[in-house]
């Protein structure tokens, strides 16, 4: 395939280009992308005007097809959607994609077409990144309806928890510290034409959390205490939400003795939402032990009275043996 071939490599983008049949040699249009350096492993779209058929595969074969009805003398607009391992066909601006094909172990690479020998009249040729340098996500003039946080039990986000600007999508980062620290999440962001999978990574350190004490005890109130000054929103012991009491003096959350005697007795672990990240605490709850104090054993007199049986016999014995010696 000749060239342009881009110079940079591309993973999620959207590739545009109006095609126009008025040379009868036209037949074939071709999209490379997710290919190799020297183009020898790649994804490949063909748009086939001749046999009516577009088609999506990879370097070594055709995977997936539908046939479509193409006119000559008339214009078609296309536009490639790849994003998050899915490739997505659109013609002549329609809101369903004519074909959508499931990438196998994608991971972006060179885009190369073959227009400049396709002899099909071209025109309006856009080739731009869904990523950003500084890691937002770029919906290129697409209306953002709303944007849901799927890492997050499908969250849909409130108007000032994220923002756009010229098509690109920025996650506001106090909202980002709000969820786990050092992780990766996928957003959608749900435009008038498709919906757009994106990832963003939360910041690295958040609020550390720790139990006051390793073990409880049946009856007492649970414990824990925060590295830093927080807002904590939920508290979760075992995925159940517990209510509680935080206190910003000494920066200790309580849960109380009511509450915590809900739980069963063995190893837990609570997990909180703070304004700095959900951090985590493991503690045991072990059953009260009832002291009870300690009884003397009742005294044993069956000593006693045989002793005194015995010095009895014995005083019984001298009294007859002194009356026996005065006779």
């Amino acid at each position: 395939m000749a060239a342009p071939v881009s110079e940079h490599v591309y993973h999620d983008f959207i590739y545009s280009v109006t095609l126009k049949k008025v040379n009868s040699d036209a037949k074939t249009f071709q999209l490379l992308f997710g290919a190799s350096q020297n183009l020898e492993e790649y994804q490949l779209l063909t748009i086939d005007f001749m046999e009516g058929k577009i088609s999506f595969g990879n370097h070594e074969k055709e995977i997936k097809s539908v046939s479509q009805e193409f006119e000559s003398d008339r214009e078609y607009k296309v536009n490639l959607i790849v994003n998050d391992g899915i490739a997505k066909l659109y013609l002549d601006g329609n809101d369903v994609a004519s074909l959508v094909y499931g990438l196998s172990d994608y991971e972006g690479g060179k885009v190369a077409s073959n227009l400049e020998e396709s002899h099909f009249d071209y025109s309006k040729t856009s080739l731009k990144s869904l990523n950003t340098n500084t890691g937002d996500f770029n919906c290129l003039g697409y209306e953002v309806l709303r944007v849901v946080n799927l890492g997050d039990g499908n969250y849909r986000l409130n108007d000032t928890e994220y923002s756009v600007s010229d098509g690109v999508i920025t996650i506001d980062r106090d909202y980002l510290k709000t969820l786990e620290t050092n992780s990766d999440y996928k957003f959608r962001a749900i435009t008038d034409l498709t919906d757009f999978d994106f990832y963003v990574s939360t910041p690295s350190v958040g609020v550390q959390v720790i139990s006051s004490v390793e073990k409880y005890y049946r009856g007492d109130s649970l414990r824990f205490e925060f590295s830093e000054d927080t807002v904590v929103s939920k508290t979760y012991i075992d995925n159940e939400e517990f209510e509680f009491v935080y206190t910003t003096s000494d920066n200790i959350l309580t849960v109380d003795k009511e509450a915590a005697a809900r739980l069963v007795s063995g190893k837990h672990t609570a997990k909180f939402f703070t304004n700095n990240g959900r951090p985590e605490a493991e503690f045991s709850l072990y059953e009260s032990v009832e002291i009870i104090p300690e009884v003397p054993p009742a005294p044993n007199h069956t000593f006693f009275f045989i002793d005194i049986g015995i010095f009895g016999v014995l005083i019984l014995g001298y009294v007859l043996f002194s009356k026996i010696l005065k006779r």
